[in-house]
C-alpha cells in the first residue's frame, strides 16, 4: 500500500457507530478513511542533516577525558619499584 500510511490504514477497515442509521455511519466511515489516504499522501518531510556545534563537540569531549579520568583513579596503583 502506502510506504508512510499511518497503521490504522493498513490494519483494519474504517468502521463508524455515532450515527442511528447505518447510511451516516457508512458515509463517516468513508470520510474518515478518505482523510486517512489523504494524509498518508503527502510525503514526509525531509530531514536536514546539520552539524554539531563547536560547544557541543568541546562538551562531549570534556565529558569524555571526565570519564576517562574517573576510570583511572579505578584502577590499580601502579609502583615505579623495578
Amino acid at each position: 500500500m502506502i510506504s508512510n500510511a499511518p497503521s490504522s490504514v493498513t490494519r483494519r477497515p474504517a468502521s463508524a457507530r455515532n450515527h442511528r442509521t447505518q447510511e451516516q455511519n457508512r458515509r463517516e466511515a468513508h470520510e474518515r478513511l478518505a482523510d486517512l489516504i489523504r494524509r498518508a499522501l503527502v510525503p514526509p518531510k525531509v530531514r536536514k542533516a546539520t552539524k554539531p556545534t563547536r560547544a557541543s563537540q568541546q562538551r562531549r569531549l570534556d565529558t569524555k577525558i571526565h570519564s576517562r579520568r574517573t576510570k583511572v583513579l579505578r584502577s590499580k596503583v601502579r609502583r615505579w619499584d623495578d
